[in-house]
C-alpha cells in the first residue's frame, strides 16, 4: 500500500488514549478493561487503552496496540518506540527520516530519551503551565508566520532543555 499509493512515511501522528466501557465491574474475565480514571471524567467505569500510528497524509493505520486501561500513556510510547522504528523500516525506504508527533500526555524523560535514540525526529507538546517563562515572553520576541502561509501566528524559536533532553522548542 505504501508504494502503490505513495503514502508519505516521513510524518507519523501517535496517540494512546483510553476509554470507559459497559463491562460488568465485578466481572474477572476481562484483563484489559481496568479501574482507573477515564478521560471523559468518569471514575467507576473499567476503562481500555488504545494507541495509534497513523500517517499524516491520509491518516492511515500502521500500528495499533490495545492494553489495559490502567496503563499510563507515556508508558505506551515507550514500550512501542521499537514496534514504530520496525514497522516503518519493513514498509518504506528512508524511514530514518520520519518524524513522530506525539501530544504531551506521552512527556516523559525516557519517552523523550528514547525517541531521540531512534531513528526518529520528533514534534511533542508541552503543558504550558510546565513553562511559564516561555508564556512571560513580551510579544516583540514573537515573529509573524504569515509568509510561511500562518496568517496571525506569531512564533519564537529556541532551544531549551525539557525532561533532561535538549531541543528546540516553537512558542506560538
Amino acid at each position: 500500500m505504501v508504494r502503490e499509493f505513495d503514502l508519505d512515511l516521513r510524518q507519523l501522528l501517535f496517540d494512546a488514549t483510553n476509554f470507559f466501557t459497559c463491562i460488568d465491574t465485578f466481572s474477572q474475565r476481562f484483563r484489559l478493561a481496568r479501574r482507573d480514571h477515564s478521560k471523559e471524567g468518569r471514575q467507576s467505569p473499567r476503562i481500555v487503552g488504545v494507541a495509534l500510528l497513523v500517517t499524516a497524509d491520509f491518516r492511515l493505520l500502521l500500528l495499533h496496540c490495545t492494553y489495559p486501561g490502567n496503563r499510563p500513556d507515556p508508558r505506551i510510547l515507550a514500550s512501542l518506540a521499537a514496534d514504530e522504528a520496525c514497522r516503518c523500516r519493513e514498509v518504506a525506504d528512508g524511514a530514518e527520516r520520519v518524524t513522530l508527533v506525539f501530544g504531551k500526555g506521552n512527556n516523559s524523560r525516557e519517552n523523550l530519551e528514547r525517541v531521540r535514540q531512534g531513528p526518529f525526529r520528533f514534534i511533542g507538546s508541552l503543558v504550558p503551565r510546565h513553562h511559564p517563562d516561555l508564556l512571560a515572553a513580551p510579544s516583540d520576541q514573537l515573529s509573524s508566520l504569515a509568509e510561511a502561509g500562518l496568517p496571525g501566528v506569531r512564533a519564537r524559536r529556541l532551544r531549551r532543555v525539557v525532561f533532561g533532553v535538549e531541543c528546540t522548542v516553537l512558542v506560538t
